[in-house]
């Protein structure tokens, strides 16, 4: 309505706090008028107080029924242009929020936002210097706007009754870090991070952060953008110091975003939100990864306040619990490859032996050594050398590196190291059609779409095993525990299968003992299994490689419908296999893992069958058959060890 009440700063008798001289320029409707008052305020000729009588001529400029028509845009062109100018540098002079009355704030908001809106979407060029900082004007006016800490609550309500301002938070961040990459823009950028992260982080018992996230909706995927953007911009070297402020401040913005939209007050025992949906649709793992290698090499030595100390402190405890949030909780193949590649178990090993390692590592770090340990074999070249794991000395030496976690890794990387380009390729240079055995290169061998874990050559011999019998377990492969299936994670199958592969090569000759022995106490048995324990740590010694019958062993008495269907089907394919194919069962910590491994032909089974029948016949009752299983084991190829 014309005839409103505005506010006292923005009536006409306020421009006599200017000098006399520019009391005229001042009320002129010359639309060059506003752009004339901020040369002369850049000049620093008129006081604070003199400038607010600028303020009534910002307000008609500010006026949103002059707003341009898209016609008018495409069609006026340099009058439109002009005008829009003169829009900017009228803003330009309440960048500054000290200014102008606080309870003025709340008025002149809704004259803002409209051009602001209008800007972003449009640009503006000025006719004779080019292109122009309008769109920074208004992205500068909206940081300083919606990063004023002493607004009241009322004025914070006044700004959510703005329509559309939940989509500023993320538009002017947004529009900050698109201008990043300009030389001079990146320092900036961060010096306007934390005002905006101010606007969130309200006072208890406001009402903002929930309206943002539920007035939004949709606009939560620009804040995951928005987010990763913020740890990839702290992440780039010359801004080191600002990347503990920055991430704290973000990691609590996720926290408390999540705590709304899931209505909890602890995000962490909460089961993943739309906001870690989001922040892996963009590969945040990456940046965050980058933000605590940078904030694990800052001195903080230098750093004399111990307040300062313990914040950076502080923010890399924030950002391992996020990380292991991400990885555990959230964990995908994508977020794991991604982690890997940014540098995961390097920066894990340095959050170990760091300075910070006793306040920061329980309970995040052991976790996530505990899940990195058979994650990382399929992937050795991320591995950190050895050299650089060699524990400092006792005196100093952290608490997690004396605890059985840090032992587990070391045991089993140094386990792993004689077969880790066995387990980098995650499986061997051949498959073996599971209906009729014989061995492919592995691209010409193609999986059960259905159930993810068997292989077919062909679609003959995948329509055969299917009338076979195949197309009722489908489902039940797809869905059992017991053995590598699809529900087994990409890196955990290639590990287990390389691990089965490489036992089977280094232990053959114990291995074929523990056959031996069982074939010849029990000559009538049609199938066994090689049962693997392995040690749970350094302290643990290996236990013995023994031999049961499928029929006697746990697995072969499973309770659940599923599982057993899936054992004796595996069972009926090592004996129509005829030697090809030997069932492995691993022993892990807590848990047995059913691996089958195959062979290019049956030398090793019939050989230590025919072997188990003669030695009553001629070798004698008391021979245990030791040099003649060392004899077999030589005359081995490498095509009856295993597939390679």
């Amino acid at each position: 309505m014309p005839n409103a009440p505005i506010h006292p700063c923005f009536q006409d008798q306020a421009v006599t706090r200017l000098p006399l001289t520019y009391r005229r320029l001042a009320r002129s409707n010359d639309p060059r008028a506003p752009d004339a008052i901020l040369d002369i305020i850049r000049s620093e000729r008129l006081t604070p107080t003199q400038e607010l009588g600028f303020l009534p001529l910002v307000y008609r400029c500010l006026d949103p029924a002059t707003i341009p028509t898209s016609f008018e845009i495409d069609n006026v062109g340099l009058g439109v242009r002009v005008r829009l100018h003169t829009i900017a540098g009228a803003l330009s002079l309440l960048v500054d929020m000290e200014k102008m009355p606080g309870d003025a704030v709340p008025e002149i908001w809704p004259r803002v936002w409209p051009w602001f809106c209008f800007i972003q979407e449009h640009g503006v060029l000025h006719p004779k210097r080019g292109p122009a900082s309008e769109a920074q004007c208004f992205k500068r006016f909206a940081f300083y706007f919606i990063g004023k800490r002493d607004l009241s609550e009322s004025m914070y309500q006044t700004l959510l009754s703005t329509p559309g301002f939940p989509k500023l938070v993320t538009m002017c961040a947004d529009s900050a870090f698109d201008d990043a990459e300009l030389p001079g823009e990146i320092d900036l950028a961060l010096e306007e991070i934390p005002p905006f992260l101010g606007c969130l982080q309200v006072k208890p018992g406001s009402s903002m952060l929930a309206e943002i996230v539920e007035v939004a909706g949709g606009s939560l995927q620009d804040l995951g953008r928005l987010i990763t953007k913020f740890f990839s911009v702290v992440s780039l070297q010359g801004h080191e110091e600002a990347a503990p402020i920055v991430a704290y401040q973000l990691i609590e913005l996720i926290s408390d975003v999540e705590g709304v939209l899931l209505r909890t007050p602890d995000w962490l025992d909460a089961v993943p939100g739309p906001l870690f949906n989001s922040l892996g649709t963009y590969d945040f793992v990456r940046p965050l990864i980058r933000v605590m290698s940078v904030i694990l090499q800052l001195d903080i030595t230098k750093r004399q306040n111990s307040s300062e100390r313990d914040f950076v402190t502080k923010a890399l405890r924030r950002c391992l619990i996020l990380l292991h949030r991400l990885l555990i909780v959230n964990m995908g193949r994508a977020t794991f490859s991604s982690a890997l590649e940014a540098g995961l178990i390097p920066l894990v090993m340095r959050c170990a032996t760091s300075r910070w390692a006793e306040e920061i590592h329980a309970p995040y770090i052991e976790p996530l050594f505990h899940w990195i340990i058979p994650a990382g074999f399929p992937f050795h070249s991320a591995i950190l050398p050895m050299k650089l794991l060699t524990p400092p000395a006792e005196a100093t030496q952290p608490a997690f590196l004396r605890s059985l976690a840090y032992e587990n890794w070391l045991s089993f990387l140094q386990r792993g190291r004689p077969y880790a380009a066995v387990a980098a390729s995650g499986c061997p240079e051949k498959r073996v059609c599971d209906n009729c055995g014989n061995a492919f290169p592995r691209d010409s061998v193609r999986r059960c779409s259905g159930c993810l874990t068997l292989h077919y050559c062909s679609t003959m011999c995948q329509k055969t095993d299917w009338r076979n019998g195949h197309l009722g377990l489908c489902s039940a492969y797809r869905d059992t525990k017991v053995v590598l299936s699809s529900k087994t994670p990409f890196h955990q199958r290639a590990y287990l299968r390389a691990l089965a592969d490489y036992e089977l090569k280094t232990n053959l000759p114990e291995i074929c003992n523990a056959q031996f022995a069982f074939l010849r106490a029990n000559p009538f048995v049609r199938v066994f299994v090689t049962v693997i324990p392995l040690p749970r740590g350094p302290r643990e010694r290996a236990k013995t490689i023994r031999v049961e019958s499928a029929a006697a062993t746990p697995l072969g008495v499973l309770s659940t419908g599923r599982d057993r269907a899936v054992w004796n089907d595996l069972l009926d394919r090592t004996v129509k296999s005829a030697g090809k194919m030997h069932m492995h069962v691993l022993q892990l910590p807590g848990e047995d893992v059913v691996v089958p491994l195959h062979t290019s032909d049956d030398k090793l089974f019939r050989g230590v069958q025919a072997l188990a029948g003669r030695v009553g016949l001629e070798l004698g009752a008391d021979s245990n058959g030791e040099e003649e299983i060392r004899r077999l084991v030589e005359s081995l190829d490498d095509a009856s060890r295993g597939l390679h």
